[in-house]
């Protein structure tokens, strides 16, 4: 748990949902004005499987983020708290968002460069892993 008080938690996370938010809904409506970069055969899938994947991806990210964010403005209101079933749905609609973001990020570029898009999922791993142990060894 976070030593910062719920409300001031909930309007930093507030923050960040709405960044997801805003980079999916940016990234959704620049690939469907122009959906002709992505409408390329890649690895095993078809071109039209690639966009829609991506198009549902992105728009998962954006549904996630919005519901999130109306957990938190809840809560940074006093309605409802962290430990209630309500903010853990919040706290888990946020990590949903942050992975597709993630997943997103790699599949954006690789339709421009296949080393690029390599380089960022490989950075995106090594980043995770190591927030990972920085998190395990700050618990210990």
């Amino acid at each position: 748990m976070s030593s910062y008080p719920e409300d001031a938690q909930a309007s930093h996370q507030l923050l960040v949902a709405g960044f997801i938010g805003g980079f999916g809904l940016a990234a959704l409506v620049l690939i469907l004005q122009n959906a002709k970069p992505f409408e390329k055969q890649e690895w095993f899938i078809s071109a039209h499987d690639y966009f829609v994947l991506l198009v549902v991806i992105l728009a998962v990210m954006i549904a996630a983020s919005v519901f999130s964010s109306t957990v938190e403005i809840d809560i940074a209101g006093g309605v409802h708290h962290w430990s209630s079933a309500y903010g853990e749905m919040g706290q888990n609609l946020l990590i949903l968002a942050f992975i597709c973001v993630c997943v997103s990020m790699p599949l954006l570029i690789l339709p421009f460069t296949r080393v690029g898009a390599g380089v960022v999922a490989v950075a995106e791993v090594l980043m995770l892993v190591a927030v990972a142990l920085a998190d395990r060894s700050a618990k210990q």
